[in-house]
């Protein structure tokens, strides 16, 4: 049976080329639905009968046609126990037909494991990437009660004379235990795959690389919180959704965990496409929480608390939890039995919203609109006939996302004729450079030679990754030879490191000020000069010790700071 919404959509604004990678078009969901988007239409197929049982962990897969291929089946915990193979379920990898696919049982994929699981396509085969529960003893009050390990899994799926078989199955990519946390982002070069996964109780990413249907890796990283040992075995202290921007640049990492053990309930995370570094960014520190995702535009994130509201923040804003609007309505009629979980954001651009034993599928319509304007509905789309949901959604990564282009910047710098003088400003992560010319550069393979010249160039660095394959950026860096009559390059000029200069200036670079910090007994008269020599500021220190500089106005640039002529400083503006 079909139900068919006709709801007015809109879609992301992407290339056409990328619009023909539908593989999140057909849903595999609980209570025997299928969520389908048709030309971005959303609309419910439902079974006759019971065939599949999913409640957290599943995964779905369609072909460039929106036709539902394969689903994984994420069945209930075997009743018996080996100590050597542990605690496995019954997941099972089915077909469109609803048939368990050749080699396709016994799959190691947790019941209940937050973005469990996800399918990645290579040429004519499809991998799925899945994390497990393996129990090191018998439970004895329940699953929670016992000690177990998550593990990522692999395992691969060709399609022989037209039938699909599982020939390469439950392969372990890494012998760490992990938390309930797995993503995939395209890599920078658009083919290949980041697969992004986190250790048990510390603040360790694992993140493999997925490249010509092979794993490299893992790339382990610290950064973020830590979570505190409390000696309590409660396995939910690990579990909330990563998501990931559509731009593949930001990582949004939710959390269940107990204020006790954790700093943060959420973590904001820059992510580097090229080279697979994780970054920590900002954190939020109000609430637990377990749904989560980005808005498509990437200017809002919403969290939301298992069971609870939905709220919307202002992703870039310097306090972020201050910027936090319920989204959610104020009450939900009990028949809907509205229990939110998991999120994920659909072809349509819509976010939608697991709900555990719900009636409903909710959904964020307008996600880019700021507060209520988004128009929460929890009510969006109803189950199959006396269906109820489950906390899980198929987990899909951004199959659409493209090559990242290079970025450009330009910098204007000055040197002293003859005089030996560093150039660049280094990328965060591990790099190779290229730079061109040459002229004058003491190491062409470092992001920060010096340079010693005597006429004005113009050098060129190239920031790239041989081993991951990828160009980050070109940095264009405009140098001027100063006249040995311009500060700093005068005879008078005093050297960084004089003993007579008593005052320091930090941070430099700097984007917005800078803070002069000097001996009370020294009023100074300062003068910011550009690089020509011309006059831009003039003021005098008082006797407060500390002076803030506002620099906001000014372009990006070279800046020389002067001191009543006796010595100066070369400023740095950053944008």
């Amino acid at each position: 049976m079909k139900y068919l919404f006709l709801w007015v959509t809109f879609f992301l604004g992407l290339p056409s080329s990328l619009l023909a990678q539908k593989e999140d078009y057909s849903w595999v969901i609980p209570s025997n639905t299928v969520l389908h988007f048709t030309d971005s239409i959303p609309w419910i197929e439902e079974w006759p009968r019971r065939i599949y049982e999913i409640t957290e962990c599943h995964a779905s897969i369609s072909d460039s046609s929106e036709n539902l291929i394969l689903y994984t089946n994420a069945g209930r915990w075997r009743p018996s126990f080996s100590p050597d193979t542990g605690w496995f379920n019954t997941s099972t990898i089915r077909n469109e037909k609803h048939d368990t696919i050749i080699n396709g049982d016994k799959v190691n994929l947790g019941e209940s494991v937050t973005n469990g699981a996800l399918f990645l396509r290579y040429k004519d085969k499809v991998y799925l990437f899945s994390l497990d529960t393996y129990f090191t003893k018998p439970p004895v009050g329940g699953w929670r009660d016992s000690l177990y390990y998550i593990r990522p899994n692999m395992s691969i799926i060709e399609q022989i004379d037209g039938v699909w078989e599982v020939t390469t199955k439950n392969t372990i990519l890494s012998p760490h235990r992990l938390v309930e946390r797995l993503a995939a982002v395209r890599h920078a070069n658009g083919q290949d795959w980041w697969i992004i996964t986190h250790d048990w109780k510390n603040n360790i990413f694992h993140v493999f690389l997925f490249k010509d249907g092979k794993i490299e890796g893992p790339f382990s990283q610290q950064t973020g919180q830590v979570f505190k040992d409390v000696g309590k075995q409660d396995n939910l202290f690990f579990t909330g959704e990563i998501t990931v921007s559509l731009d593949g640049s930001k990582l949004l990492l939710a959390n269940s965990a107990n204020l006790e053990t954790r700093e943060y309930g959420a973590e904001l995370f820059h992510f580097d496409r090229c080279c697979g570094k994780v970054t920590f960014w900002k954190g939020l520190k109000k609430r637990k929480y377990y749904g989560a995702s980005f808005s498509p535009n990437g200017k809002f994130i919403y969290l939301a608390p298992i069971y609870w509201h939905t709220y919307q923040y202002e992703m870039d804003a310097e306090d972020i939890e201050a910027t936090e609007i319920q989204v959610s309505p104020d009450s939900i009629p009990r028949e809907w039995g509205w229990r939110g979980g998991q999120f994920e954001l659909g072809p349509d651009g819509r976010i939608y919203c697991a709900s555990q034993s719900s009636r409903y599928i909710g959904a964020i319509l307008y996600p880019d609109r700021k507060g209520k304007a988004c128009e929460f509905k929890p009510d969006f789309i109803p189950y199959g006939k006396d269906g109820s949901g489950g906390l899980g959604l198929p987990s899909f990564p951004n199959y659409r996302l493209g090559a990242l282009a290079p970025t450009y910047y330009r910098h204007d710098t000055t040197v002293c004729p003859d005089k030996k003088t560093a150039i660049g400003i280094p990328p965060d992560c591990d790099y190779a450079y290229e730079w061109s010319p040459t002229t004058g550069l003491s190491d062409t393979s470092t992001a920060t030679p010096t340079v010693k010249i005597n006429q004005d160039m113009t050098y060129i660095r190239r920031t790239f990754s041989p081993h991951f394959g990828c160009t980050l950026r070109y940095d264009t860096f405009f140098v001027k030879v100063l006249e040995k009559t311009v500060p700093p390059c005068t005879s008078n000029a005093r050297p960084e490191n004089s003993t007579e200069k008593t005052f320091t200036i930090y941070p430099n670079p700097a984007q917005e000020t800078f803070t002069i910090r000097y001996a009370v007994q020294n009023h100074y008269h300062l003068t910011l000069l550009d690089i020509t020599g011309r006059e831009l500021l003039s003021f005098r220190l008082n006797s407060s010790g500390e002076h803030t500089l506002d620099v906001s106005t000014l372009p990006e640039g070279i800046y020389i700071l002067k001191a009543d002529d006796r010595f100066s400083e070369k400023l740095v503006i950053v944008r």
